[in-house]
């Protein structure tokens, strides 16, 4: 979302990301491009991506100490995947 266009309803949320952006804008934040490639536009492959990163994420917050701000729910067909990048993370610590 661009600075200064949320409309009333998306001000009004209150969940932790939220609250946190209400208080320090985009600066309290670091943002990543995980990757731009064109097999990615697929509809089927960036779930796939999101689901392992977000597992990979998931371990990876609690060994570095990050702040995992990830809301959204894995869908259960993508559990596996996710499952493997919880692993994946795990192994390397």
């Amino acid at each position: 979302m661009m600075a200064k266009t949320a409309s009333e309803k998306q001000l009004r949320r209150t969940n932790a990301l939220c609250q946190r952006v209400k208080l320090t804008g985009n600066q309290g934040f670091e943002y990543f491009l995980i990757a731009d490639h064109t097999d990615l536009h697929d509809a089927n492959r960036r779930p796939e991506c999101e689901a392992y990163l977000f597992g990979w994420f998931a371990a990876s917050s609690t060994i570095n100490g990050w702040a995992d701000w990830n809301t959204e729910r894995v869908r259960k067909t993508l559990r596996p995947i996710y499952e493997q990048g919880l692993c994946a993370a795990e192994s390397r610590s």
